[in-house]
């Protein structure tokens, strides 16, 4: 069940990651045989300012030789056709802390291999946001469906028993055990969070 909900978690965070690569791919020149990256101390700085999560980038050369960045980030394999500019997405792992990469080959000169530029990221506001979808969508289920059933028994009851003559001690014991499964299911959700 978690998954599904990374999963919608991870997609504006993968754009932001991407348009983050994009912007570094263009950054990047080649000239005189060397490779460039025209990124400024000041926009490294802004890159890694993030009060949640740590943001590495990487850009290597014509022979996987760090240009610019973080050597942190794993190297990929190229696919087996190359499209420049294309970016993709992959999850690895720096110092034992999960990370979402986003990565892209770019073909600046043309009889030379590609560079590859990646961007990457933990998954802090990831989780964060999954858990908070969780919460928003389990907590009032647990709510909910006790109170239902309490409403449903509720109403049984009284088209089953329209007018009692006199309270049964039946009907206080069901509703008690209904109000203990409610003030339970509370609890546990409360405990839950």
């Amino acid at each position: 069940v978690r998954h599904a909900y990374f999963t919608g978690a991870d997609d504006p965070y993968d754009k932001a990651l991407a348009e983050n690569a994009l912007t570094i791919a263009r950054l990047v020149s080649v000239s005189g045989g060397r490779v460039k990256v025209g990124l400024h101390p000041q926009a490294r700085s802004v890159l890694h300012a993030d009060e949640s999560d740590t943001i590495y980038f990487q850009v290597l050369g014509f022979r996987n030789e760090l240009v610019a960045g973080d050597l942190a980030i794993p190297w990929v394999d190229p696919p087996p056709a190359i499209v420049s500019e294309k970016v993709h997405f992959r999850d690895a792992e720096i110092k034992g802390e999960e990370i979402r990469v986003a990565y892209l080959y770019i073909m600046p000169v043309p009889d030379q291999p590609p560079l590859l530029v990646q961007v990457a990221e933990t998954r802090n506001k990831r989780s964060a946001l999954a858990s908070r979808i969780i919460s928003g969508v389990t907590l009032p289920q647990f709510a909910v469906i006790p109170l239902a059933g309490v409403a449903a028994g509720w109403w049984l009851l009284t088209c089953l028993f329209p007018a009692p003559p006199a309270p049964r001690p039946w009907r206080r014991a069901l509703l008690f055990c209904a109000l203990n499964l409610l003030g339970l299911a509370l609890y546990a959700a409360v405990q839950w969070q």
